[in-house]
């Protein structure tokens, strides 16, 4: 649903809270004593980095044309409504 093209506030809505939970995890994961802080800001930080490169090779690969377009609506075959 995030992909969905055009603004809508309910977009924006679903990645803040996407952004909320991944931090509210986190944070729960400390104040349980499942993991020391160390290991939640290094996995921030490593899931950081693999998002940026993911998005950079996204980006890379859009831009020279490798990524082709979704079709607005699919062909209507006619003939397999005789």
């Amino acid at each position: 649903m995030i992909l969905f093209k055009g603004y809508h506030w309910w977009r924006t809505a679903l990645l803040i809270l996407s952004g909320l939970l991944v931090v509210l995890v986190g944070t729960s994961r400390v104040y349980l004593g499942d993991h020391w802080t160390s290991d939640v800001l290094g996995a921030y930080l490593l899931g950081g980095v693999s998002l940026g490169i993911w998005l950079w090779i996204y980006l890379y690969a859009r831009g020279k044309g490798v990524l082709a377009p979704r079709p607005t609506k699919p062909p209507y075959d006619r003939s397999a409504d005789r």
